[in-house]
Order: C-alpha cells, then sequence, then structure tokens
C-alpha cells in the first residue's frame, strides 16, 4: 500500500476519533448536511452555467432547505411543550387501571408521583441541569461554526498543490477517503428520508380515519424521529399508542395492530431502499446504531451507518492478501461443500 494511501487513513481515523474526544458529533454532522445540501444541487445544475451562478443557486437552495427544517424543528418543539404532557397526562390514568385490571406493578401510581419524583431529580441535580444549559447553548454556536465552515469549504477555490509531492499524494488519497464516506452518507440520508416520508403519509391514514387527536403533532415526531434508523420508529410509535390511549383502550389496541402491521409491510420496502442504496445487512446498521449512540448519542447514530458503509466500501477495494494460514483454511472450507 502507497505510503500517502496510508496516511490518508490515518488522517481520516484521527478526525473520527477527534470528533469523539472533542463531543463534536453534532458539529460534524451538521456540516455534513450543509455540505451534502449544497453538492447535491451544484451537481444538478448544468454544466453551461458559470461557477458564480451555480454556487448562488446552491446557496439558495441551502437557506430554503435550511429555513424550512429550521421551522419544522420549531413548530414541532412548540407543540411538544403543549403536547406531550397532555399526553402523557391523558394516557398515564388508563395506563394505570389496565396494569391493576392485569396484576402489572408500574413504577408510579399516579401523576402526583410522577411530578413528586421529578421535581425531586430536579432539584438534586440542577447544578447538573445549569451546566447542561451552558453546554447546550456553546453547543449551538459549535453547530453554527460547523455550518459555516462547510459554507467556507463549498465556496472557496481549492488552493494548487504542486504535483508529484507527497502532499498533493496525501491531499489526493485524502480526498478519496472522503468521497466515499460522503456518498454513504448521501446514501443514508436520501434512503431514510424517503422511507420517513412513506411512513408518515401511511401512519397519517390511520390517525385521520381512527381520529387519534393530536395530528399535526403526531406526524412531525413520525418524520422527525423517521430520520434516525429503526429506533426513531420506536419512539414515535410510542407517542401514537399514548395518545390513542387517552381516547380508549380499544383504540389503542386497533392502533397497536395497525402500526405493526403497516411496519411489517414497509420492512420489505425498506429493506429494499436501504439494502440497494447501501448494500449492507440490516443487523450491522443495527449495531452501528447501538455502538454511535452510546459513544455519540443521536449524532452518533446518524453518522455511524455511513462509516459503516465506508468501512465496507474500503474493504472491498483493498487487494486481498491471504496468508498460508487463510489460504489453507480457505480450501478446507471449499472442500467440505
Amino acid at each position: 500500500m502507497p505510503s500517502a494511501r496510508k496516511a490518508a487513513y490515518a488522517l481520516f481515523a484521527a478526525l473520527v476519533l477527534g470528533t469523539y474526544w472533542l463531543h463534536f458529533g453534532a458539529v460534524v454532522l451538521a456540516a455534513l448536511f450543509a455540505y451534502l445540501v449544497l453538492d447535491a444541487v451544484h451537481r444538478r445544475i448544468p454544466a453551461s452555467v458559470p461557477k458564480v451562478w451555480a454556487r448562488a443557486a446552491a446557496l439558495l437552495a441551502f437557506a430554503f432547505v435550511s429555513v424550512g427544517m429550521a421551522w419544522l424543528f420549531g413548530r414541532f418543539v412548540r407543540l411538544a411543550v403543549d403536547r406531550l404532557p397532555a399526553i402523557f397526562a391523558g394516557s398515564l390514568p388508563r395506563l394505570c387501571d389496565l396494569a391493576a385490571r392485569h396484576g402489572v406493578e408500574l413504577p408510579v401510581d399516579n401523576m402526583q408521583d410522577l411530578r413528586a419524583a421529578l421535581l425531586g431529580a430536579i432539584k438534586d441535580h440542577a447544578a447538573s441541569i445549569t451546566q447542561a444549559s451552558g453546554l447546550l447553548t456553546k453547543g449551538f454556536f459549535q453547530i453554527i461554526i460547523g455550518v459555516v465552515a462547510a459554507l467556507l469549504c463549498f465556496l472557496t477555490p481549492r488552493p494548487a498543490a504542486p504535483r508529484g509531492t507527497f502532499y498533493w499524494a496525501v491531499r489526493e488519497e485524502f480526498d478519496g477517503r472522503m468521497a466515499i464516506f460522503m456518498d454513504g452518507f448521501h446514501k443514508i440520508f436520501s434512503a431514510q428520508a424517503t422511507v420517513s416520508l412513506i411512513n408518515t403519509g401511511i401512519t397519517a391514514v390511520w390517525i385521520l380515519i381512527a381520529g387519534v387527536p393530536y395530528v399535526q403533532f403526531l406526524l412531525l415526531a413520525t418524520f422527525m424521529f423517521g430520520m434516525i434508523p429503526v429506533i426513531g420508529t420506536l419512539i414515535s410509535d410510542a407517542m401514537i399508542l399514548a395518545a390513542a390511549l387517552m381516547v380508549s383502550p380499544r383504540l389503542a389496541l386497533w392502533t397497536a395492530a395497525f402500526l405493526l402491521a403497516s411496519h411489517k409491510a414497509q420492512y420489505f420496502l425498506t429493506g429494499r431502499i436501504l439494502g440497494s442504496r447501501l448494500k449492507t445487512p440490516m443487523w450491522q446498521i443495527l449495531i452501528g446504531l447501538m455502538a454511535g449512540e452510546a459513544v455519540m448519542g443521536v449524532p452518533g447514530m446518524l453518522i455511524a451507518p455511513a462509516l459503516i458503509h465506508y468501512v465496507r466500501e474500503e474493504l472491498r477495494g483493498l487487494p486481498e492478501d491471504l496468508g498460508e494460514g487463510q489460504a489453507d483454511a480457505r480450501r478446507a472450507k471449499a472442500a467440505l461443500r
């Protein structure tokens, strides 16, 4: 393997490890998303269009997408602050009643106990909450810096480097590594967005027909949490079931049956979309999600599948170099067939 390729691998590994050690998961995710939108729009503009106008169009599209996403997120947060306590307050008494009928013990008996427990936890961890608020503010500005860095990377012309030098070779190899990673990130993000839209549309039909309350909030939650593979769907389904339980246990039971049946039907479609674009088994994605969440939280869950795809593509591109033991094992395995 050339020395430049080894150096590029080392730089890429340092980038990943630095993201973990510095807790820059959200920053890197925001920068990746910003550059993804800019690059995707720029590629679809005809080559006959001047570069200045092409980049201006990409910036305009990015601004439109950013404003739309910010509005959706803000709307979701405002609805969540109002709807989640109402859903919880309405569903918990019915859940306690059902648990009592079937002999199941819950951690809390009523809303008063739950509120007392929450107030006690807040008082006991007031210092931690204050510290977390400061980190949240700091993290917000870090995300803005990450987005600005992605914009500057897209707009700034690439500086020339003398061909034939080690610096030029390393830069070319590192660009190749980043191209593979960005290709996987684009495939995963577009596939998950498609799956989330399909899931939201199917869920909307049932919510409107069955009369589940808080339609707008539940659909926003289904779409936004649906961007997180697998686990996000479980979170949104729990909210939908709780809202249905507010109406009646029978509606919650029918809703659970519908969600189970729809997810089973969507499994084949989801597997086809993700499988055709990623060529990665679902069990590997699940392991990556758990590892990513443990390491970097929600940003890690979104970045981990792209890293898995990157590793697979790199391994597929490396030449095979079997040692004597591996060659003997392969011959033995072939003989058993």
